[in-house]
């Protein structure tokens, strides 16, 4: 720009109203086209009317969008003022449960349950539903599993109470919650809505109290005898209340009063009334190590919907085992165990091992043994290095016999043997002749002597007891001639006709009561099943797939087939012998075995019987040409 230029644009500059048109029109033009060095050619709008365009109307519309947006903003907080506590919440609702924090087992407790409506809208339908722990009963004795009261209406703003009465069995300091859920409806809807709570109560003593009374210190070996007291803590009567006792290891049961209900650790003591008392006398033998302390534990309780129990007062007694001075082993059959048994008619070999457990030498040892019981074959008694004395049934060890008696050094040991056997038959004559036991007790004793207590005499008894097995017997015949059914078709069978038999089977039962006896034997493929089955009751099955049949017995008593009539059963079968069996006597029922569980030795007897063909020897019309296949 040259200084003439330069010189006008002052005098303009300082020039009174004097503008600059051209330049807002090209400052404009770039303030609204960034990025445009000049205007397209065929722009045709002054700046006043650009800046018409441009700026005024879009302000105004951001002002009306921010003024309404105000408006809404006042009317959704107005309506949150008026109406939005009207909105139903399950926050709205409280659920409150008043109860003791502790209770004792057995005593009847109150829970009052307030449901209050803080919503502006009524609850309708509304229920309570309470689902209760193991142990919970009404106080007429019904057990509480889960339980739903009507609550009705609740009003808006309202408030309901329900009052509930159960009473609580269970451990000393066990806790049980109860979970309890509203369920209720609104106005003009179908929906379920619930809010929950929960109560928790602790038990602070026990419903049942046991109390345990046993020597602190016995000798391995020794009989033990222990009381057990069981006392009602309960307001109300217990129903059905069972006794457990878990044994220690090395502890053998022998005997107690009264006998246990199932095996020989569960006694059923029935209902209990409020302070009522039950005793149990309990014997056994107990074996351990020096210092061992075995523990027993007792507990009281119910047997659930499931079988399972569930306790309801519980107590433990620990007894220490102490070495005996003049230590006693008992084997029998070459084994030391808790259980013995033994079938009728067979023999028992005993052997007795002494130990000296003193620093002192022992002296004149004399050792006895008895053997007691209905079943014992007297005449069998033999003893060996020993002597019998037949007044008093009892086998004598002594010096004479075996001269190692007359003098144990300190840890010396020694043996005596003997044996006997079971009568067979055994003697059965009513229904009082079952579960024998032969009982062996064998006592030692001798003198020691020291400088500051001079001789003291020492013994040492124990004893163990043998169970007879029940003899479970099995008789399988076939027949055509005889039985419950009339049988057709040609004697002696021929090939392509049909022949029918019955089988007949019959069980008997010594002494001992059994329980899931089951006979089972096989159909060839040639033979029928004919599902005819006498008597109509028994429990007999045929499975077509794999042609067994299935005799099925849950109980067997005692005396079966002595003192009553034999179990029996018959079922109908058909053979239809093909060109093959010409000639020969084919297979009827095949494969024929009995079990059944000795309910009093805990055994399994079993027993295999041959297979049933077509040559009946048990049919007394059976003409022995008739047994084989014709053409």
């Amino acid at each position: 720009m040259d200084s003439d230029n330069l010189e006008k644009l002052r005098e303009r500059l300082y020039k009174k109203d004097e503008s600059f048109s051209e330049r807002k029109k090209r400052w404009g033009i770039r303030m609204f086209n960034r990025g445009v060095k000049s205007p397209p050619t065929d722009w045709q709008h002054s700046y006043g009317e650009i800046e018409k365009k441009l700026s005024p109307f879009p302000m105004k519309k951001i002002f009306i969008i921010v003024i309404i947006f105000l408006v809404l903003s006042v009317i959704a907080v107005l309506f949150f003022l008026t109406r939005g506590l009207n909105i139903i919440s399950s926050g709205n609702i409280a659920i409150d449960i008043k109860g003791p924090v502790h209770t004792y087992g057995g005593e009847t407790i109150t829970l009052d349950v307030f449901v209050e409506n803080k919503n502006d809208t009524p609850l309708e339908m509304a229920s309570l539903l309470l689902e209760f722990p193991e142990g919970a009963f009404s106080e007429d004795g019904t057990e509480l599993v889960r339980e739903r009261y009507s609550m009705g209406e609740i009003g808006l703003r309202g408030s309901v109470k329900k009052s509930i009465n159960l009473v609580l069995f269970g451990e000393e300091d066990e806790e049980k919650n109860i979970k309890t859920t509203l369920e209720y409806r609104l106005e003009g809807s179908n929906a379920i809505f619930a809010k929950d709570a929960e109560y928790t109560v602790k038990i602070s003593r026990p419903a049942v109290g046991i109390l345990i009374s046993a020597p602190k210190e016995i000798n391995s070996r020794q009989e033990m005898k222990m009381d057990i007291n069981i006392v009602s803590n309960a307001e109300n009567v217990i129903r059905n209340l069972v006794l457990q006792v878990e044994y220690p290891s090395g502890f053998q049961f022998s005997k107690s009063v009264p006998e246990p209900t199932t095996k020989n650790n569960t006694w059923l003591i029935g209902d209990l009334g409020p302070t009522q008392q039950r005793n149990i006398s309990l014997y056994g033998i107990i074996e351990g190590q020096d210092l061992e302390e075995k523990s027993f534990r007792v507990q009281a309780g119910v047997m659930n919907k499931d079988n399972v129990f569930i306790s309801y007062g519980t107590s433990a007694e620990t007894i220490a085992i102490k070495k005996p001075f003049l230590d006693l082993t008992l084997f029998l059959n070459g084994e030391n165990t808790e259980k013995n048994i033994v079938s009728p008619g067979n023999y028992v070999k005993g052997e007795i091992f002494w130990k000296n457990n003193l620093p002192t030498n022992i002296v004149n040892a004399v050792m006895e043994l008895k053997i007691k019981g209905i079943t014992l074959n007297e005449k069998s008694i033999s003893v060996s290095n020993g002597t019998y004395r037949t007044f008093d049934k009892t086998l004598v060890w002594n010096s004479s016999g075996l001269p190692g008696l007359n003098l144990i050094s300190p840890g010396e040991t020694g043996s005596g043997r003997f044996s006997f056997s079971v009568l067979s038959p055994l003697p059965i004559i009513s229904v009082d002749d079952k579960n024998f036991i032969i009982n062996i007790e064998v006592q030692i004793k001798g003198k020691t002597v020291s400088e500051s207590l001079g001789a003291t005499e020492i013994s040492n008894t124990i004893t163990k007891d043998v169970k007879v097995a029940s003899f479970l017997q099995l008789a399988s015949q076939a027949l055509h001639y005889s039985g419950d059914f009339e049988n057709t078709g040609p004697m002696p069978p021929k090939v392509g006709s049909e022949t029918t038999y019955t089988i007949v089977w019959s069980i008997g039962n010594t002494s001992n009561d059994f329980s899931d006896v089951k006979v089972r034997a096989a159909l060839p493929s040639y033979a029928r099943w004919l599902s005819k089955v006498s008597p109509a009751g028994e429990e007999v099955a045929f499975d077509e797939k794999t042609g067994e049949v299935v005799w099925s017995i849950h109980s067997l008593s005692a005396g079966t087939g002595i003192l009553w009539p034999a179990k029996k059963v018959s079922f109908q079968i058909s053979l239809m012998p093909s060109l093959s069996q010409a000639g020969s006597s084919p297979v009827l029922v095949s494969d024929i075995n009995m079990t059944g569980k000795d309910n009093f030795t805990e055994t399994i007897a079993e027993e295999k019987k041959q297979d049933l063909n077509t040559i009946l020897s048990n049919d007394p019309k059976f003409n022995y040409k008739e047994g084989r296949v014709t053409q």
